[in-house]
């Protein structure tokens, strides 16, 4: 029975030269599209892969520009710190400078206040009459009535200007701390007097 079944299968068709060339033909065209579409694949893929390699040649020269951005940006400010630094000391050595000669003149100012003082307070006191003193009893001369007042003053704050000079004293040579010893003795020798 099988064979039975078998037989009347098909047998192959024999084709014709026409349906041959025809094939042939169909298959060629087949071939062609395979063929063109492998090309534009190939290019696709080309493209792809040129657009794929222009992206990373343009992300590393960013990159690289980044970097070199980052350095000039560095030098640029370490310039402007050390330039800030070199003018800061500009500075401060000009404001030492005239704060050291204020303190000097000041200084100056309360000797010479502090010795005029004492001058005209205890005249018989100091060992040298100075020209200022000479001076100031020239002046008396010519104004009696305001002569008798100009002692008094003087000899009040007298006892005052000795806690001054005495704060002061460890800021002058040695040589002139000597004055500051008798006049601590000759204002307690005034009040007696």
């Amino acid at each position: 029975m099988k064979k039975t079944e078998k037989a009347p299968a098909e047998k192959k068709v024999k084709k014709t030269p026409a349906q041959k060339a025809e094939h042939k033909a169909q298959r060629k065209a087949d071939k062609a599209s395979k063929a063109a579409t492998r090309t534009t694949d190939a290019l696709t893929d080309a493209r792809s892969t040129k657009k794929a390699s222009q992206k990373k040649s343009l992300k590393a020269a960013a990159k690289q520009l980044q970097q070199e951005l980052d350095k000039r940006m560095d030098e640029v400010v370490k310039r402007i710190r050390l330039e800030t630094k070199a003018k800061l000391k500009e500075v401060v050595k000009e404001a030492t400078r005239r704060l050291d000669a204020d303190t000097e003149r000041m200084f100056e100012q309360a000797l010479h206040t502090i010795v005029r003082h004492y001058d005209t307070g205890t005249p018989a006191g100091s060992d040298s009459i100075s020209t200022d003193t000479s001076t100031q009893d020239a002046n008396a001369s010519e104004a009696a009535p305001a002569a008798a007042p100009a002692p008094r003053r003087p000899a009040r704050p007298a006892a005052k200007p000795a806690a001054p000079a005495a704060k002061a004293a460890p800021r002058r040579p040695a040589t002139s701390r000597k004055p500051a010893a008798p006049t601590a003795e000759a204002p307690s020798g005034t009040d007696a007097a």
